[in-house]
């Protein structure tokens, strides 16, 4: 009521969605950048050990994203489509984050509880995302709109990212710094991501509520899956968006082991952050304008590019790069992190449509739940890949660190991004959606619809 109008949707539907990039963020970098450590450090389980049952976990992924996000594209209920899911998966992911920071002292059960959390949290994380994402389709079919709901979606996801690098370690000391301090940080994190994913879901009621979005075809698992393997855009897409965050997250899993070992000064990361939040105040409104300027596949290559400034410089500097070095270099990655992130995003709508165009169904909840799988295959790897080298170099907590330690932690840093970043843009050139491709599929689409409509 009142609202002013931006296109076809409000500033306020617009603000929403990004609030619920700010929650899924909020919940799955903090998750990223911290888990490992807690549970090796804190909790006591092997490096290499919950690495490998993070990384076997995806295999559970590959079946249950496909099938939530089939339920959530034939659910219908006086709340909508998508945003049940939204609402009620939120207030369960806020538990399970908790119980992830949560040091249950079992002695060796740690790792049994921990392996039924890291389940559950697939589950409940997966539950939320795809509805969500899927409603970016949903709510515009302009690029131009689509485009505005990333922006938001991306400033208020990088707030979040920044925010745990400001008061994760803060709040932690000032709760003596060891399990009581992690769950405090993490129960404060998940109760403001609980609280933007229902803001997010009141911001998209006007358009996904009873009856407003028709089911598609009802296919069995077999035909779900046979639907996302033949659908090129999809799989190359979903694998060059999985490539990005292995190699982004192989930095982040590996960062509190090279400022706490290697720089010995954990307050980098809150100096950083404050530096990438002012960047990212700067940059995200200008994230459209790029991708407009060089095309998706372009800005993402290009993204990619700058966003390993820190491996390079990391590896040809070595272990003693000076503090001021090390907070330029995080904030040179971050930039590339912003429009690689931003240009990927951008594709998942259009692989929605491609769907549709190709095989004349909107499955979005679906195709969101197939790009969410690679996403999260490639963040579950990184902690198997990290994990996988920290521990056949004998890193071992509260042990003392030795020089093939310090070898490992900068192999995460440095070689080991910088080659998944060269096989993920082998992946981006073969993607089939080009700009050209993507107006005609979109026109084609538009006659069709109205055509459905008539």
């Amino acid at each position: 009521m009142g609202e002013k109008k931006q296109g076809s949707l409000s500033k306020t539907a617009i603000i929403s969605y990004g609030f619920g990039g700010a929650a899924t963020t909020l919940i799955m970098a903090f998750k990223n950048r911290f888990a490992m450590n807690f549970m090796t450090d804190i909790a006591g389980v092997s490096a290499a050990v919950i690495g490998t049952w993070m990384m076997l976990i995806t295999i559970f992924d590959a079946i249950n994203d496909p099938i939530i996000g089939g339920m959530a594209d034939r659910t219908n209920t006086k709340w909508g489509k998508y945003r049940p899911w939204m609402i009620f998966g939120s207030v369960a992911l806020a538990v399970v984050i908790v119980m992830q920071f949560t040091n249950p002292n079992l002695g060796n059960a740690n790792l049994i509880y921990f392996i039924i959390v890291m389940v559950l949290f697939s589950i409940t994380f997966t539950s939320v995302q795809v509805s969500w994402q899927a409603l970016n389709s949903v709510m515009a079919t302009d690029p131009n709109e689509r485009n505005r709901l990333l922006a938001s979606r991306q400033f208020l996801g990088l707030v979040a990212s920044n925010a745990i690098g400001i008061f994760t370690i803060p709040v932690i000391t000032y709760f003596g710094g060891g399990a009581k301090g992690w769950q405090i940080i993490t129960i404060i994190f998940a109760l403001v991501a609980m609280s933007s994913m229902w803001f997010a879901a009141w911001g998209a009621r006007t358009k996904d509520y009873k009856d407003s979005i028709p089911n598609p075809q009802k296919m069995s698992f077999r035909g779900n899956l046979k639907l996302i393997l033949n659908n090129k855009a999809a799989v190359l897409g979903g694998l060059s968006l999985a490539g990005f965050q292995l190699a982004r997250n192989v930095l982040s899993a590996a960062d509190m082991y090279y400022y706490k070992y290697v720089a010995e000064d954990v307050s980098i990361i809150a100096a950083a952050a404050s530096f990438t939040l002012i960047l990212n105040f700067a940059c995200v409104p200008f994230m459209p304008k790029i991708v407009r300027m060089f095309g998706k596949k372009k800005a993402a290559a290009i993204g990619l590019l700058v966003h390993m400034f820190r491996p390079i410089v990391t590896m040809f500097l070595g272990t003693g790069m000076s503090r001021n070095i090390i907070i330029l270099a995080v904030v040179m990655t971050f930039l590339g992190n912003m429009i690689s992130n931003f240009a990927l995003l951008a594709m998942i709508p259009d692989c929605t449509d491609y769907t549709e165009y190709k095989y004349g169904t909107n499955c979005a909840a679906l195709i969101n739940s197939a790009m969410t799988f690679l996403q999260k295959f490639g963040q579950a790897f990184s902690t198997f890949i990290v994990g996988l080298v920290l521990s056949g170099a004998g890193y071992a907590a509260d042990a003392a660190i030795s020089g093939q330690v310090v070898d490992a932690i900068m192999a995460n840093i440095t070689f080991i991004p910088m080659i998944i970043t060269a096989v993920t843009l082998v992946f981006l050139y073969f993607y089939p959606i080009t700009e050209a491709y993507g107006r005609k599929m979109r026109e084609e689409l538009t006659v069709r619809r109205q055509q459905k409509k008539a």
